[in-house]
């Protein structure tokens, strides 16, 4: 059974499809039940879909269709834009709007006239019995698709689809094995998965490129230490070592230690003068 609930919007299940655009549906089956809440004249709800607006070819609905509060919708919406071509619809199910159970079932319970008027035709009402039959199941492959799959007996005499091309001895000694499918959805996992791997490949390149930048300042700082300890290793040259003469003094630059010593011996000879003098001075 599907159930749609909504307290203050719309409500679009279908057996199949709850709202389709732009879309095809082609030999489906659906059997069961829709119960839709929602307020009067927002349930749209459908044996095979709900909202049409693309495609629906060769479909069969053995489906009881309950919307709480009234709607016309009982059966399915059909868009200006929607085609439905070979619908089949059990004769006893229950389509019930509100309160109200029809007496006749619809193959469609709305079709679309605005603008553009949308397409149904080939609809036919059956009884379950006649859904079993050999006949129909025969009909259902003639309306098919060569490229699409067999009907073929199934769980309670239904016609289910095959996975054998139409026509074919496979398809024709293909067993049923009727499963429930499971859905697996792991889109926002992935989407998870490669973002973390994104980023940590960003935070990766974030690192090497932090690494190459360190060694660079490492590789300046060790140019930069050779350079200081080159220039005090010329500094240490040109100081003079104890125990060795010292470089003579060039007169022109005076570059060495002999302009004091030449001083000093200018102020003795000055001293001397200076003696002489006073000496000659007394004996006068």
């Amino acid at each position: 059974m599907i159930e749609g609930t909504s307290t203050s919007n719309y409500v679009d299940a279908g057996g199949i499809v709850g709202m389709g655009g732009f879309s095809a549906l082609l030999n489906n089956y659906a059997k069961g039940s829709i119960v839709a809440t929602a307020g009067v004249n927002s349930a749209t709800i459908g044996g095979i879909i709900g909202m049409n607006g693309g495609t629906s070819v060769n479909n069969f609905a053995d489906v009881d269709l309950y919307a709480v509060r009234s709607t016309g919708d009982i059966g399915g919406r059909n868009t200006g834009i929607g085609i439905i071509d070979g619908a089949y619809y059990s004769a006893e199910a229950k389509q019930q709007s509100g309160n109200q159970v029809a007496e006749t079932n619809k193959a469609v319970g709305t079709n679309v006239t605005m603008f553009s008027t949308g397409v149904i035709k080939n609809t036919e009402e059956k009884t379950r019995a006649e859904m079993k039959t050999t006949e129909f199941l025969n009909a259902l492959n003639e309306n098919a698709s060569e490229h699409t799959e067999a009907f073929k007996e199934a769980v309670d005499g239904y016609p289910l689809n095959v996975l054998a091309p139409i026509g074919t001895d496979q398809a024709a000694q293909q067993p049923v094995n009727v499963q429930t499918p499971t859905v697996k959805s792991d889109n926002r996992k992935t989407y998870t998965k490669v973002q973390a791997s994104v980023e940590g490949e960003e935070q990766q390149e974030e690192a090497v490129s932090e690494e190459e930048t360190l060694q660079q300042e490492e590789t300046v700082t060790v140019e930069e230490t050779t350079e200081e300890i080159s220039t005090q290793e010329k500094e240490t040259e040109e100081v003079t070592i104890p125990g060795e003469e010292a470089p003579k003094a060039d007169s022109v630059t005076g570059n060495t230690s002999v302009l004091p010593i030449a001083i000093v011996v200018l102020l003795a000879l000055a001293g001397i003068a200076v003696y002489l003098y006073v000496a000659k001075k007394r004996k006068a």
